[in-house]
């Protein structure tokens, strides 16, 4: 449904980034071309470049052939995408821009088609066949992938379509924050497929959305409307269609509401949930004047959700439904049942988000497993032991990353942030690398993170 409904539109504009625009014409002849192309190859495919109007080409590309891409870029360290493309066996990359030379050799290298066609006719695909692969952080110390299906994406999509807010919308254009290698991208691209509008992409060294943009949906993290908060030319008469903003990756607070209704007068905010292995996100709220009055917002409905959601054991946010994704790349799969763990609660029909179950957090809209800066910060010779833990404002969210590093001898903050960069993306890295001779433990013996978060 979803790719021969994308395929259908020719008319617009489909994708544009600062002066730089391409029309649904010619993303529909090149797609198909490159389509064309991918269908003698077997396995999933990795797309690598800069956020651009020509990525949104090879992901549509993909899709048609029925091929599963893994989006990357010059922003991931090539050793993570080292590692991602053997846990995936890629042998094929769709290179926007040159592979680092750690990687050369690894993939055979094709490029985008720059002449078209106007003929396609698209294989059959199991709706069980694998869309997309994302890579989230691992507690192992490896990235891990998770695989979405035709199934997944097409049961989230018709969910957002019906959300209030979004369903009474006449999309011209719909602003994308997030870069193409993080899920919550798959809203407001999949969005676009569906409807046939504009996409519009954010510069990364642009501080806000441009001036004249004619979006009426966008899709972003708390964190970025912070962000732009900050800046004088954030309001209502530099983006006078915006109507609706869809917020997702991480908790959405009353202030950040209330200072947004204040340049946008009437703007409707959803507040939605979902971990990457449920496609997206899988419930939403609209947030009302009353419940914007306090700082924690509800994450979702009790009912008309994308998936049941289950107050399980320990009172675990458990998900069964179609969103939910196959199962990690590898591993078992997850047969339409995932415990995220969050902790939830239902009150007033509305679910509310409390807190993880583990040491997992959410920062800058990324899923961190500090476990996995862990892992790379011991396996350097001088160090015994390491620990990663988030400073957070008075409201709980995560504004940076400490690390209390035990070595044997005195050792480099430089060097090992020097080695974290070569494995980990800039999000991970610790702001702070604090040399300590000893890191505090419970009587237990483990790691005692509550006193490690107070050095």
């Amino acid at each position: 449904m979803l790719r021969e409904r994308s395929f259908s539109h020719q008319n617009g504009i489909c994708c544009r980034m600062g002066q730089h625009t391409l029309s649904w014409g010619e993303v529909h002849k090149r797609a198909a071309a490159l389509a064309k192309e991918l269908e003698q190859v077997r396995g999933p495919i990795l797309i690598y470049g800069p956020k651009s109007p020509e990525y949104v080409i090879a992901i549509v590309g993909c899709f048609w052939a029925g091929c599963t891409y893994v989006p990357a870029g010059p922003h991931i360290p090539p050793q993570r995408i080292h590692s991602m493309i053997e846990q995936a066996h890629i042998d094929t990359s769709i290179s926007l821009s040159p592979l680092p030379q750690e990687l050369s050799g690894m993939v055979n290298e094709i490029t985008l088609p720059q002449k078209g066609t106007d003929q396609y006719s698209f294989p059959v695909v199991s709706r069980d066949g694998a869309a997309y692969i994302l890579f989230t952080s691992g507690s192992t110390g490896m990235p891990k992938g998770v695989v979405v299906t035709y199934a997944n994406l097409e049961n989230f999509i018709s969910w957002f379509i019906t959300r209030p807010a979004i369903a009474g919308l006449y999309t011209r254009s719909v602003l994308n924050q997030a870069q193409f290698t993080f899920d919550l991208s798959v809203a407001d691209l999949f969005y676009t497929l569906y409807m046939g509008c504009t996409l519009e992409l954010i510069q990364e060294d642009v501080p806000v959305p441009e001036s004249g943009s004619r979006a009426e949906l966008a899709v972003m993290t708390p964190s970025f409307a912070d962000y732009c908060l900050m800046n004088d030319r954030f309001h209502a008469a530099a983006l006078p269609c915006l109507q609706t903003i869809f917020f997702c990756g991480e908790p959405l607070r009353g202030n950040t509401v209330r200072r947004l209704w204040r340049r946008f007068p009437g703007l409707r905010i959803i507040n939605a949930y979902g971990p990457t292995e449920a496609t997206c996100a899988i419930s939403a709220a609209e947030i009302t004047p009353e419940l914007a009055e306090g700082e924690t917002l509800p994450i979702g409905m009790q009912q008309g959700e994308a998936v049941d959601i289950i107050i399980a054991d320990n009172n675990c946010i458990l998900l069964r439904g179609t969103s939910v994704a196959r199962g990690y790349l590898g591993g078992n799969k997850f047969n339409g049942s995932f415990m995220t763990g969050d902790r939830g609660h239902f009150s007033n029909g509305y679910l509310w988000y409390d807190g993880r179950c583990d040491n997992q957090i959410k920062y800058k809209g990324y899923r961190v497993e500090p476990e996995e800066i862990e892992t790379v910060l011991v396996a350097q010779p001088e160090v015994r032991q390491a620990v990663v833990i988030p400073h957070r404002d008075k409201m709980g969210r995560v504004l940076s990353l400490k690390a209390l590093v035990v070595a044997e001898r005195k050792i480099q903050e430089d060097m090992l942030r020097y080695e974290l960069q070569k494995v980990l993306p800039d999000y991970m890295i610790p702001k702070q690398i604090i040399l300590c001779e000893s890191v505090p433990l419970t009587k237990n013996g483990k790691i005692d993170r509550r006193k490690a978060e107070q050095i």
